[in-house]
């Protein structure tokens, strides 16, 4: 599963594009539909061109809602983020939504076709964090799938880190 067309292309440096397209095509028989690479915490906001940035079948809209209501001041999934080095599945955390803006959280993201998702942190230079994002509503949960997901995950992260920093003067 570590050989083909998503390990070749980020180790050449090829585009974002072509790299989510294959890495959407990697996961696809895991019941993953679309993915994001996200930093939540950097230096500078304008420090990292693929903070929010998704791919798959989905267009950003639901990451637009996200920024403009502020969700992450209630987000139990992404909070639970900088508290481990595990990828972990939506079921592990959704129990600690005790809050109506914490439960409107996950309505919110059903209503984009986010049911259920596994998310791959990320701990950067400099002090970033973020996490690599798989949603669908059909993910398979064994634990192999976590781990080959959760690889994928952070073999995102460093090209996305990687091909920033080479694309951009000044880049922390």
């Amino acid at each position: 599963m570590l050989k083909g067309k998503f390990w070749d292309l980020i180790d050449v440096g090829a585009s974002y594009e072509d790299v989510e397209q294959a890495l959407v095509e990697l996961v696809a028989p895991f019941g993953v539909k679309v993915g994001s690479c996200l930093e939540l915490r950097s230096p500078s906001s304008q420090a990292s061109p693929f903070i929010g940035r998704m791919f798959g079948k989905r267009d950003g809209e639901y990451l637009t809602r996200y920024r403009k209501l502020e969700l992450i001041k209630h987000d139990v999934v992404a909070q639970h983020v900088g508290k481990t080095d595990l990828a972990f599945y939506w079921d592990d955390v959704s129990h600690l939504a005790i809050t109506r803006e914490q439960k409107d959280v996950f309505a919110i993201a059903a209503e984009h076709g986010f049911k259920d998702g596994l998310l791959s942190p990320f701990y950067g230079m400099h002090g970033r964090i973020g996490f690599t994002g798989f949603w669908g509503e059909d993910i398979d949960k064994d634990p192999a799938t976590r781990r080959f997901l959760d690889a994928c995950g952070a073999a995102l992260y460093r090209y996305a880190y990687r091909k920033g920093a080479s694309e951009e003067p000044g880049y922390p």
